[in-house]
């Protein structure tokens, strides 16, 4: 699901907008320690999206997926610090939470990428 939002994100985001993910996962307990050791939060979402100078946060999950005590003190924090931060299921859910938060997406014709004057865009 991530790579499907990643994908998604890199001709679907319009504006002034940037994103990136924090592959944190895997590794063990040393890489683990090694990441913590260089600032890593325990909890991080997944993804980021800059838009405007504006950060939001999210969490990919699967359908069953559970958000982590970890996770939730993260998002807390993050919350606390004014960022928004959406757990997210689906490909619906990612636009629901960005446009929810203000962010400009590139409309989709017949799977032709399209720019706010509705011509078509060369797709990345």
């Amino acid at each position: 699901m991530q790579r499907q939002i990643a994908q998604f994100l890199a001709v679907g985001l319009a504006g002034n907008s940037w994103f990136s993910a924090f592959p944190l996962g895997g590794g063990g307990k040393v890489r683990g320690a090694i990441l913590r050791s260089m600032g890593t939060k325990e909890g991080t979402p997944d993804l980021i999206v800059i838009n405007d100078g504006r950060a939001i946060f999210l969490e990919v999950k699967s359908y069953t997926g559970a958000v982590s005590e970890a996770q939730k003190r993260c998002h807390a924090e993050l919350r606390r610090a004014r960022c928004p931060v959406y757990v997210v299921r689906s490909l619906d859910e990612v636009v629901n939470a960005l446009t929810a938060s203000g962010v400009p997406l590139r409309a989709m014709v017949d799977g032709t990428d399209m720019d706010a004057a509705n011509t078509p865009r060369r797709a990345l």
